[in-house]
């Protein structure tokens, strides 16, 4: 599987970084990843992180002829962290994981060809394997270090 990263404005990724402007990372992904209840095949998920704004879940459909909004979920840049680490729990103890943020909760839902991100009050079902939700996971936390990085102890 493949991430890449891209810078959203002009100047190059570096100056982006430095300058705390949009940054986004997509994850390519196979063709056992759907969303619902759009009913869309996705070619790709990219994470898009922002400093001032947050981070936000795109879908990059196979097909859209109704013209779907991309957008899956946002989240605050601390909301994204928790939700990676949560992704790679669900992943390293093969059970359903429940996330919750500021006033609102996700699962991640176990199955045994993969698993199901499932948003609050049932918005979106995004089904997805383990290794895909791995490098989505990855692609989170690269976009927020991007933006907001931690320091080191």
């Amino acid at each position: 599987m493949k991430i890449s990263t891209m810078s959203l404005a002009t100047g190059g990724a570096a100056a982006d970084a430095a300058a705390g402007g949009p940054q986004e990372v997509r994850v390519d992904l196979n063709d056992r990843c759907f969303l619902f209840p759009a009913g869309k095949g996705l070619s790709h998920v990219s994470v898009t992180a922002d400093r001032d704004s947050g981070v936000e879940l795109r879908a990059v459909f196979a097909f859209n002829q109704s013209r779907t909004d991309s957008t899956i979920d946002a989240f605050t840049l601390d909301e994204a962290r928790d939700l990676a680490r949560s992704m790679v729990e669900a992943i390293y103890q093969a059970r359903t994981q429940t996330v919750f943020l500021d006033g609102r909760r996700l699962a991640l839902v176990c199955h045994s060809n993969g698993f199901v991100m499932v948003g609050h009050d049932d918005a979106y079902e995004l089904f997805i394997s383990g290794q895909l939700m791995i490098n989505v996971a990855q692609a989170i936390l690269r976009a927020v270090d991007k933006v907001a990085p931690v320091e080191a102890h």
